[in-house]
């Protein structure tokens, strides 16, 4: 059950998903946001990746723990 074990799933706004860069844009501190992304390319940096990463975790220990 993709409700149960995903986060963000299926990743497509036009099926009733969540894409993780809106995941990361909601829940980041706005003065970091334009850290989360290596310019002119769209895909997370390195921050940006510990921001998902945060993300799932938070996640797993609301569901699991």
């Amino acid at each position: 059950d993709w409700d149960i074990i995903a986060i963000g799933e299926p990743f497509f706004k036009e099926i009733g998903g969540r894409h993780m860069n809106n995941l990361i844009w909601e829940y980041s501190d706005p003065e970091l946001r334009e850290q989360l992304w290596i310019p002119n390319d769209g895909h997370p940096s390195a921050k940006g990746h510990e921001a998902i990463a945060q993300i799932f975790y938070d996640e797993y220990q609301k569901r699991y723990v």
